[in-house]
């Protein structure tokens, strides 16, 4: 005993030197710290970015390579030995037996597993690998299972009871099916939890977060979340480890765990060698950001458990691996084969990672998911192999799925949308379903793969596949790697699509399906292969049962797709069905690529269908292997035009000719009911399926039969039969819908209901909307045909639709509404009772009279009452009930003047007067008062001047007004004069002045000025001729020539051939130009030389015969066709037909066919073949076989007869090698079962072989080879030789001595298991348990010492200050150790109150020990100036009181020290903020003001005749204020009026024109000016005229004279001049041809013609325009392609406008809008919406400036341009009739402008980009201003900020800049079409 002491504890010594100091730390970390150090760490310089050396109070000693060079080790320290695999395989024995540990000693084996686990992380992978892990495997586990089991010692906490079974509610999933109640006690998350027994039942009392880890370590943890919240800090989770268990529950609903978002994995629970039973709650939130994975849990070690019966993982982000569980396996933990993650039911959704989107598994491991949901998860990586939706496993890793588990709606962004396996198996059973999941590349539910050269075998035993989409291979399952195997043996996968294989695809070589059963149906593939996709040679599909039928391609392979390019292999046997599998609604079933066969594998059984298509249609077409039996029936083509035959070959072929097939319908009510008769039906292909059953469904109308349950193709009576064999088809129902009739009562006008008719199914919600019209209102409804009637009010009905249909009233009525008015004077005002629309006036008293007061009118508020108002009109909404009028009166006040007004005018205006008038009163009566007059300013006429030339180069002008006698004289001034006339006087249009001399500088190239024509080589020469009159200058002392035109160029005559391989051509203009060159072209050829292609002369030699022509003729013929050889001819020259016969180059060639045998009757030669001869020759022979019929029969055997030559084929006797009783060759049953045959095979096998007698098997039909279990016949045999190796019986007990133990078989007495006695840990009671046969061995062990409560064992009970001391006590037998240990906490001090001690202090006495004491100073509370402050503790006063505070402001009389004056503020005294005491005559005193200044009471402005005005405050006479006039505007006629004083100051202003003062020409012959009307100022000073070219008007000839114009530049003057007649017999003219932007025509230019001739013009538009208008001498004639001047007899002008191509018609292009400038779409917008035509037809001018009336006329265009509602102007200068006049009057009244002034709009000043916006934001109705301003040139208090705000946060503008709006600067015509564009947009 004291020896196996000694032992363990130098066991425990040795680990605790082995062990870093991180091995004695309380808790534990997910993974062991490694030193990261690249250079060893001194005393000086640690290294702070190491975890270990970087960690607080790290020495050197710690740094790995400090230790390393110390030893010259690596990793190795001085004072520390290295960890051998034997140290840790010591630690491992050294564990107790499992069956010796109990709750007792529980923490010492903990304990020991820790220091294993410390240990063994120190060993390379090479040590690791070595160790046996048995004993520490059975230690842990045992530990579990003790875990599970709450102690017998626990004692619930009945202070918080709360009951429940662990699982939260009902469970019984998996292995959890008992529910007994414990007791959990209260946790608020953040305290420590007390464990009883290692166990604890806590219930969370209230959300909480966690501030640091909750470590389950060891312990078992019952946690019910109790409905509440336990939220992670970010970093903080659950960790379960070293063999604890985490039980979660949550018994409320909605208790949720929130993961960290920042860590390496396990975001909500972290397991490590533990445990987690799921009951209830949800884990979500979590985020990983390290490299691990597990949005929700890790499980960190293979031994790590996770059972899930319930709850919700969900919305947890796992980064690269696993959104909701990773399952990783460290290299340090060798083979390991994977923990368990049991599903038993729960909900694992939304969440994501780039590899499987719920769960990934690094090595493997075992899911078993036998319910539950697992959805909604998406891996995201679009990349390297990555994927599964739901599930990815690595390594060699087991999925089961069954019972009532789902996979669904899980998406991948690469392959596997639900399940990528990389290794290992999977197997599908029960009623698992895998459905509606994605995958963007290749398995949209399952993809199998290889991981290190390891395959996947998928098993699918049960369940469904279902409604998967991969974007390109594999709908359902794709076998992606090398050996990946998938064995169907029964289930469903339907529904499923994909590009290629729209179920399955199998890809690599070699890769299998393996199909014994189940079915593939439904499928759609939109490339190749509905059902099976086979690629690779290697890719073999073997079908021996099940069905593939009703898939769909849209390639070739409607059931299975063979690709070509490999040429998979399809294997067949036993009873498959591939049927009604299509391709674009035809049969194709099997595609089988040319020259590719399926093979017959094994034999076919009755039953076994399967169409056939192949890629040679040219039948027969061979489509399988040789094989000993003719299974034709069980094949059929899918070409309705051809069948199947079997072949003396022994193989199949497709040949022609249609067969009639049978097919077997089934109808299916799909939930209806119908009759058993109608529900099946026989039918044969090409017939028609006739009348069809009409089946029954309560609550729903028969919609029709569909080849689908849900989607497919309708069937009608006439659709013809095109599929056999069976089908079913499905009734589709649609819910019957019942009618709603609505009879509205009353009224038509009174209102309406919506909808008036409507239909719904029964249950539905209906809503029916009454809606009165104004004045009206709605009653009530009524159900008509329902019990509960009327009564229902309220205007929107809603109700549930039953199951009949309804009839419901709507009942409206109209309104009453009440009038009253009041009279002054008149007694009245009576209520009456009205309705809406009735009439106002004739309920109110007509023209009133009061006193001396006029009668003016009724008013309803500011409203005026007239005639034809109505009780709507004034009320403005039905919900007012009742209105009051009140009458108007005025007295009389002339202050009122309207010019026109009848009766007011006193004097008219004359040429120097203004208008005198009467003043009225606003009611019209008129005050005729010679004292009180008005007099209307501007109005005086001014002279109405008439010029007459005084004929001395003078005029006069004359006022023609009567009674004005006014002249004025002035000098002739104006026009041009010419060579031929004076100048003529711009005023009175007399001529004065003298004629110019002519400018001989006109250069016109016309024939009348011709000096000599052109020739070959030179250009025609001119005379110049004058510029005004046209006269030549020929024989003139300014005689002057110029060149024109172009040089004729040489007439070159025809080539003509000179005999010598040459040609000459010679001009005919002048003969001395010739041309010789080379002949050249053409071709020579065996007759003839080469014929040059331009002279026509032959030159050259001949060439030789080409002997390549093929002419079978009878002159080239050599040899006769005969019977098997084709005709022989010689080659001919292909030029002159010469035979190549006896040439040097004889050719021959064949023609035409053989002969062909002429061949005889077949006669039989009893060889089963038949032979005939050729008539042509009889040495000719051909032998074929026979080709028989149908059988005949007799008892014994069985003959058929030839088709062909009749000879009868050998008789042959009954055979059965298929074994199944019945000929194969004829069907006559032949045996019955002989149940005598002794097979041994595995098939059979009864009973396998063991030690003692060799294998049984049961006995089978000699010929069928059935096995006779379970018939009347049944026996068995015995065969082979016995098994050493496998026992009869088990072994018996166990036998054992002190040391060793074994057993024998019972069987064969082998002795087996010998071995010493292991494991097992003795204690101070009992010696050590063996491990292997149960029974004790060895000594007794130590006592273990423990810390245990234990009143017996008290020393010292606990004081104040210290804790009770207990003596520890042994967990096993309970004997008292030496060692002692504290418990709980000090009692701590018991305090009594405060007392003062009149000091400023205060003291309490504790009441366990009055020696206890404590003193303090007085604090809290507050001194004042009249009280001292009392302490917030005692209650006692202390210190002083405080001085007086003056500092409160109060505006009282009591504290005022001076009153408020003009300019200053009232003056008070501060007070005190305590006491209120002013501070007036203390040594603080100290005042401040308050309250406003009174302000100046201003009178009126008047002038100082300065130029300045001045106004006196009336409360003090001596304080003025002068200001200089401002305001007005100043002209060129008159100052400016001061807007303030009213009087005139300045100077005028020659800038500003006064209306009527226009800018006009003075034009002379000779000369012109421009100036203004008014004030004479002149822009442009006398000049003379700038005139273009001479444009000929009309054309002189020889007997008759032309005309000819030009036109100033400047001023547009027109002079016009004659041309002489020329003494010529023709006349020419110019037709002006133009092209604007986008196009051309041609000719262009100024085009002469010849007078009567024609003139055609050609127009071509540029690539995206198009012609928008041709006009012609200025007027339109439409978009035309060309013109025709026709016998042209004067001038002309062509002017082509193109547009875009969606251009404007009437403006066309605006070739100043370039193509993709920002304002480009605007303009468009603004000419498609009238808004502006543009400056001319093909300019828009955007960068033009945008005057105030250009943008108001622009605004109200845009607004539709409507009619102003006043007709009265307040601006005197917007001119009646300009273009903008109603555009002013609508802005004005819309609010949009006030002018300039009172009565300037200023319609030609330049619109600022500040005003447009204003403008345009005043239209809008002044909207919602933005609250960001980005601009800092934007002040707030603008008048333009608001809008500016709006037109930013509308996208009207975004400024100049960034950070600027430029508001004053000038706004462009390109500008404010692109705001109103944007704004109307």
């Amino acid at each position: 005993m004291k020896k196996r002491l000694l032992s363990i504890l130098l066991m425990c010594c040795m680990v605790l030197t082995l062990l870093p100091t991180a091995a004695f730390a309380e808790g534990g970390t997910e993974e062991p710290l490694v030193c990261t150090c690249e250079t060893a760490c001194t005393a000086e310089s640690m290294n702070a970015s190491c975890t270990v050396c970087g960690a607080d109070g790290a020495l050197p000693e710690n740094c790995g390579k400090y230790a390393a060079e110390k030893s010259g080790q690596t990793g190795a320290s001085d004072d520390a030995p290295v960890i051998t695999a034997a140290d840790v395989q010591a630690l491992i024995n050294a564990l107790p037996e499992a069956e010796t540990i109990s709750a007792d000693n529980a923490a010492d084996v903990e304990a020991q597993l820790e220091a294993i686990d410390e240990a063994k992380v120190q060993l390379s992978d090479e040590d690791f690998a070595v160790l046996d892990f048995t004993r520490y495997d059975a230690a842990a586990a045992a530990l579990m299972a003790l875990s599970g089991e709450p102690g017998a010692a626990f004692t619930p906490q009945t202070a918080n009871d709360h009951p429940h079974c662990c699982c939260g509610g009902s469970v019984t999933a998996g292995d959890h099916a008992s529910h007994s109640d414990v007791t959990y006690t209260a946790w608020d998350g953040t305290s420590s939890i007390t464990y009883t027994n290692n166990t604890a039942y806590v219930y969370l009392t209230g959300n909480a977060t966690l501030s640091g880890h909750l470590t389950v370590d060891g312990k078992t943890l019952y946690l019910c979340l109790n409905g509440k919240t336990l939220s992670s800090n970010g970093t903080a989770k659950i960790q379960v480890k070293n063999g604890g268990r985490l039980v979660l529950c949550d018994c409320q609903g909605g208790g949720t765990v929130k993961g960290a978002t920042s860590g390496w994995g396990g975001m909500c629970v972290y397991l490590y060698n533990s445990r987690l039973d799921m009951y209830g709650g949800k884990l979500t939130g979590g985020k990983v950001t390290g490299n691990g994975g597990g949005g929700a849990i890790a499980l960190d070690d293979k031994d790590c458990v996770f059972n899930m019966y319930g709850g919700e993982i969900s919305d947890n982000y796992g980064r690269n691996y696993g959104g909701a569980i990773f399952q990783n396996f460290a290299k340090n933990k060798p083979n390991a084969t994977g923990g368990n993650f049991n599903m038993y039911g729960g909900v694992i959704k939304n969440n994501s990672a780039k590899n499987g989107g719920a769960f990934f598994s690094t090595t493997g491991g075992t899911i078993n998911m036998t319910g539950g949901t697992i959805s909604g998860n998406t891996a995201t990586q679009n990349n390297n192999d990555a994927g599964g939706g739901a599930i990815y496993m690595r390594g060699n890793g087991t999925i089961n799925i069954s019972g009532s588990a789902e996979i669904t709606g899980n998406s991948s962004s690469l392959d596997g949308g639900a399940i990528l396996m990389g290794w290992g198996t999977i197997n599908i059973s029960d009623s698992a379903k895998i459905n509606s999941n994605t995958a963007s590349r290749w398995g949209g539910a399952i993809c199998l793969r290889q991981d290190s050269n390891q395959s996947t075998t998928l098993y699918m035993r049960g369940g469904e596949i279902s409604g998967n989409k991969a974007a390109q291979e594999g709908g359902a399952v794709h076998v992606l790697d090398k050996q990946c195997q998938f064995f169907l043996y029964d289930g469903k996968i339907t529904g499923n699509t994909s590009g290629d294989g729209g179920a399955i695809y199998l890809n690599q070589e070699p890769s299998w399906l393996i199909m014994q059963g189940g079915e593939i149906s439904g499928n759609t593939a939109t490339g190749k292969g509905g059902g099976v996709y086979i690629y690779r040679s290697g890719s073999v599909c073997q079908l021996y049962s099940g069905k593939i039928e009703n898939n769909k391609a849209s390639g070739n392979g409607g059931g299975i797709y063979i690709n070509p390019s490999n040429s998979g292999q399809l294997k067949v046997g036993n009873k498959p069905l591939v049927q009604n599998n299509t391709v674009s609604g035809k049969a194709n079933n099997v595609y089988l690529p040319s020259g590719k066969m399926l093979t017959i594998e094994i034999g076919m059984s009755t039953g076994a269908a399967i169409g056939v298509t192949t890629a040679d249609t040219s039948y027969p077409v061979a489509f399988s292997n040789a094989y000993d039996r003719d299974y034709a029936k069980c094949f059929f083509a899918d070409d309705a035009n051809a069948h199947v035959e079997y072949k003396d070959d022994q193989k199949l072929y497709l040949v022609s000719g249609a067969v009639a097939r049978p097919l077997t319908v089934t109808f299916d009510p799909n939930g209806g009911t119908l009759a058993d008769a109608d529900k099946t039906r026989s039918l044969t292909t090409g017939d028609t399926y006739g009348t069809l059953p009409v089946p029954n469904y309560e609550g729903y109308d028969f919609a029709g039969w569909y080849t689908e349950q849900n989607g497919g193709t309708k069937i009608e009576r006439d659709t013809t039969v095109t599929v056999f064999g069976t089908q079913t088809l499905y009734a589709h129902w649609t819910e019957h819908e019942y009618t709603v009739t609505v009879d509205k009562i009353g009224m038509r006008e009174w209102g309406s209901v919506t909808p008036m008719s409507t239909k719904a199914k029964a249950g539905e919600t209906v809503t029916l909307t009454a809606t009165p019209t104004t004045g009206n209102q709605f009653l009530e409804w009524v159900f008509l045909n329902k019990p509960e009637g009327g009564g229902w009010v309220n205007p929107v009905l809603t109700f549930t639709m039953p199951a009949e249909d309804l009839t419901i009233q709507a009942k409206f009525t109209v309104k009453n509404y009440t009038i009253s008015y009041t009279l002054e004077g008149v007694s009245g005002g009576s209520a009456r009772i009205v309705r809406w629309g009735d009439k106002v006036f004739k309920y109110l008293p007509q023209n009133p009279t009061y006193q001396d007061w006029v009668f003016t009118g009724w008013k309803y508020g500011d409203v005026v009452v007239t005639e034809d108002m109505t009780y709507g009109d004034l009320a403005g909404s039905d919900t007012v009930s009742s209105i009051h009028i009140i009458a108007q009166w005025h007295q009389h006040e002339f202050n009122t003047w309207t010019n026109g007004y009848p009766g007011t005018l006193k004097t008219p205006a004359d040429c120097t007067h203004d208008a005198v008038y009467y003043w009225r009163c606003v009611c019209g009566k008129i005050e005729y008062n010679d004292n009180h007059l008005y007099e209307e300013p501007g109005t005086a006429l001014g002279h109405l001047w008439s010029w007459t030339s005084n004929g001395n180069g003078t005029h006069t002008r004359t006022c023609r007004r009567e009674n004005c006698n006014a002249t004025e004289t002035d000098n002739c001034s104006g026009g041009t004069a010419t060579c031929t006339a004076k100048a003529k006087c711009s005023t009175c249009n007399a001529e004065y002045g003298e004629k110019l001399p002519h400018d001989f500088t006109a250069e016109t190239a016309e024939e009348q000025y011709l000096k000599s024509g052109s020739s070959c080589t030179e250009k025609a020469v001119y005379y110049k001729s004058c510029t005004v009159c046209g006269l030549s200058s020929k024989g003139t002392d300014g005689e002057a020539t110029f060149e024109s035109g172009s040089v004729l160029g040489h007439e070159w005559g025809a080539w003509t051939s000179n005999g010598n391989a040459t040609h000459t051509r010679v001009c005919s203009r002048d003969a001395s130009h010739t041309e010789t060159e080379n002949c050249h072209g053409g071709t020579a050829d065996c007759t003839h030389k080469a014929a040059c292609t331009v002279c026509g002369g032959e030159y050259g030699e001949m060439a030789a015969h080409s002997f390549t022509a093929e002419k079978a003729e009878t002159q080239y013929l050599k040899s006769a066709a005969t019977c098997t050889e084709k005709t022989v001819y010689y080659k001919s020259c292909a030029v002159c037909g010469t035979s190549s016969k006896g040439t040097a180059d004889e050719a021959t060639f064949t023609s035409g066919k053989p002969l062909g045998h002429d061949w005889g009757a077949w006669m039989p030669d009893g060889e089963g073949t038949h032979k005939r001869v050729c008539t042509h020759d009889a040495s000719h022979v051909e032998t074929a076989g026979c080709t028989y019929g149908d059988w005949s029969t007799n008892q014994d055997s069985h003959w058929k007869t030839c088709t062909v030559c009749g000879g009868e084929a050998e008789r042959l006797n009954h055979a059965d090698p298929d074994c199944n009783h019945f000929c194969d060759t004829c069907g006559i049953k032949m045996t019955e079962h002989d149940f005598t045959g002794e097979i041994a095979i595995t098939a059979l096998l009864y009973k396998e072989a063991n030690c003692l007698s060799p294998a049984l098997y049961y006995k089978s039909c000699k010929i069928c080879m059935l096995s006779s279990k379970g018939t009347a016949d049944e026996a068995t045999f015995a065969a082979g030789e016995t098994n050493p190796d496998r026992h009869a019986e088990e072994p018996g007990d166990w036998q054992l001595d002190g040391n060793s133990h074994w057993r024998f078989y019972t069987c064969c007495h082998l002795e087996v298991d010998r071995g010493a006695h292991q494991g097992g840990t003795a204690d101070c009671l009992a010696p050590a348990l063996c491990e292997v046969c149960q029974h004790s061995y060895g000594e007794l062990g130590p006592h273990h010492f423990v810390d245990q409560v234990n009143e017996y064992r008290l020393k010292s009970a606990a004081t104040c200050t210290s804790p009770a001391v207990y003596y520890q006590s042994c967990s096993t037998c309970g004997a008292q150790g030496t060692e002692t240990f504290t418990n709980g906490e000090p009692l701590g001090h018991d305090y009594g109150a405060w007392t003062s001690n009149g000091d400023g202090t205060h003291t309490r006495v504790c009441a366990h020990d009055a020696a206890h004491t404590e003193t303090e100073n007085c604090h809290g509370g507050t001194a004042t100036c009249t009280a001292k402050a009392v302490c917030e503790v005692c209650k006692a006063e202390y210190g002083e009181k405080l001085p007086h505070d003056f500092t409160v402001e109060t505006v009282d009389a009591k504290y005022l020290k001076s009153a408020a004056t003009c300019t200053e503020k009232a003056v008070y005294y501060k007070s005190c903020a305590a006491c209120g005491l002013s501070s007036a005559g203390t040594a603080s005193e100290a005042t401040f003001e308050a309250g406003n200044v009174l302000g100046h009471d201003w009178g009126a402005w008047t002038s100082n005749g300065n130029d300045t005005h001045t106004r006196v405050c009336s409360r003090d006479a001596s304080h003025t204020e002068t200001d200089k006039c401002h305001g007005g505007e100043a002209s060129c006629t008159m100052k400016a009026v001061c807007e303030v004083c009213k009087a005139e100051y300045g100077e005028k202003d020659p800038e500003h024109h006064a209306e009527g003062c226009e800018l006009e020409w003075v034009v002379t012959e000779t000369e012109h000016e421009q100036k203004y009307s008014l004030c004479g100022k002149v822009t442009i000073a006398k000049e003379k005229h700038t005139f273009g070219d001479w444009t000929i008007i009309k054309r002189p000839t020889s007997n008759r004279d032309g005309e000819k114009e030009r036109i100033c530049q400047i001023c547009q003057h027109k002079e016009a001049k004659t041309i002489p007649a020329t003494g010529s017999n023709y006349s020419y003219y110019t037709i002006k041809a133009t092209a604007g932007a986008g196009g051309s025509i041609s000719p262009s230019g100024n085009v002469s013609v010849r007078e009567g001739r024609d003139q055609t013009f050609t127009i071509t538009p540029d690539k995206g325009y198009a012609v928008a208008n041709v006009k012609i001498d200025g007027k339109s004639i439409g978009a035309v392609k060309s013109y025709t001047f026709e016998k042209v007899s004067r001038t002309h002008t062509i002017e082509v406008i193109f547009m875009k191509a969606n251009g404007n018609p009437q403006t066309g292009v605006f070739v100043d809008v370039t193509t993709g400038s920002y304002y480009e779409d605007a303009v468009d917008w603004a000419v498609e919406n009238g808004i502006t035509q543009g400056t001319d037809d093909t300019h828009f001018s955007p960068d033009g400036i945008c005057t105030r009336a250009q943008a108001v006329t622009f605004l109200w265009r845009t607004a539709g341009s409507p009619e102003p509602e006043t007709r009265t102007m307040p601006f005197t200068d917007v001119p009646v009739g300009s273009y903008y006049y109603d555009a002013v009057l609508w802005a004005v009244e819309n609010g949009i402008t006030k002018g300039t002034s009172d009565t300037t709009f200023s319609p030609n000043m330049t619109c600022s980009r500040a005003q447009i916006v204003a403008f345009l934001w005043r239209s809008e109705k002044s909207p919602a201003a933005g609250t960001a301003n980005p601009f800092a040139d934007v002040k707030s208090t603008a008048y333009y900020a608001d809008a500016v705000l709006w037109a930013v946060k509308e996208n009207i503008t975004k400024g100049t800049t960034n950070t600027t709006f430029s508001p004053d600067a000038d706004c462009t015509r390109a500008q404010i079409v692109t705001f109103l564009w944007r704004c109307k947009k």
